[in-house]
């Protein structure tokens, strides 16, 4: 893994060739880097669990999961995604560290 220094901080280079960032220290970064993260389902409704959608991923998969529209019922336009939202509201998919 390769880190970079840049004008707004520290950076690292992903398992997809990206750089993830920035960190305000390498250390950060450092940390970033080897920490593992759950993507998780979040629901509007406090009554409705949770749900882990993926588990044990790298911050930079995280990510790319998360940047997808169809993450989040705001933006999903797909039948499967449209039809969760009528059923349970909005929800969007968000990631933790582990």
């Amino acid at each position: 893994m390769t880190f970079t220094e840049k004008p707004d901080g520290f950076y690292y280079t992903g398992e997809f060739g990206s750089d993830v960032g920035p960190f305000a220290t390498e250390r950060d970064a450092i940390n970033a880097a080897r920490t593992r993260y759950d993507v998780v389902r979040f629901y509007r409704d406090a009554l409705i669990r949770r749900r882990t959608i993926l588990s044990n991923v790298s911050l930079e998969q995280a990510q790319k999961h998360c940047a997808n529209p169809e993450t989040s019922s705001s933006t999903a336009t797909s039948s499967t995604a449209r039809a969760r939202t009528r059923r349970l509201g909005a929800w969007f998919d968000g990631y933790e560290g582990r």
